[in-house]
């Protein structure tokens, strides 16, 4: 009995998550697709840029970052680099949306992080490029992609999420190429971060995971402070991102 109720509230948890994505997925559709898609005088910029061969100097180090230009290429009009852009911002909201979730734990408290996440990723400050042939939403989408795979690597070093957030970090690149210096300080966190986790293997002190999740020690409640971690995780995240949007 306890088994089916506890597969039971899993269920529903599922069935509400993806209710939530959906539910992201069209606002973000319907927002960006509400009015005329704006062209403005950098969207030439980048058409001229896509119109140089895809490996010819002019693509890669010409006046505009290659990431939009290459997406125009793709697409070829207005209307289809929106949808595409908008797609990958619900793709990469989405996933770090349900990243955050896991970390929160289960039923109510991963339905309400997830929610969080997505509810900030439906702010202004995050949709208003979607409707225009620029370079901010695909800047943001691999930002988002950035901390998602953060989260995953630090908490579990796996290969695939460090190929993934190299990835994004690359995109994030391409697509504003004079936000460099804000993977270069994500970048120096996580070396700095290693360096003390390796200090502290090699002189035998209590280890610990990025972000204070710490294994425990004498008079530390596991359970507390794995939850004082992921708030503590939860809120760098946040400032992070609120930080970067300003940035932009």
């Amino acid at each position: 009995r306890e088994w089916a109720r506890r597969h039971s509230a899993r269920r529903a948890t599922a069935v509400l998550t993806l209710a939530l994505l959906c539910a992201f997925a069209a606002f973000r559709f319907w927002q960006a697709l509400l009015s005329p898609q704006g062209v403005w005088q950098d969207s030439y910029g980048y058409e001229a840029s896509a119109r140089n061969p895809f490996l010819s100097t002019g693509f890669w180090a010409g006046p505009r970052p290659p990431l939009a230009p290459l997406l125009w290429k793709l697409t070829g009009s207005p209307t289809s680099f929106v949808v595409v852009q908008t797609a990958l911002a619900v793709l990469a909201w989405s996933f770090l949306a349900v990243t955050v979730g896991a970390l929160a734990g289960s039923g109510w408290r991963r339905l309400l992080a997830t929610a969080v996440v997505l509810a900030f990723a439906c702010t202004l400050p995050v949709t208003e490029w979607d409707w225009s042939v620029l370079s901010e939403s695909l800047a943001l989408t691999s930002l988002a992609a950035i901390f998602a795979f953060s989260i995953r690597f630090v908490r579990k070093t796996r290969l695939r999420d460090a190929a993934g957030l190299v990835g994004a970090a690359t995109a994030f690149c391409l697509a504003r190429d004079e936000d460099i210096w804000t993977i270069a300080l994500i970048g120096i966190a996580f070396l700095a971060a290693a360096l003390v986790t390796w200090l502290s293997r090699r002189h035998r002190f209590v280890g610990f995971r990025l972000f204070g999740e710490l294994h425990p020690v004498r008079g530390v409640h596991p359970g507390r402070t794995r939850r004082s971690g992921v708030r503590r995780l939860a809120a760098l995240g946040g400032a992070l991102v609120v930080l970067a949007i300003v940035l932009e």
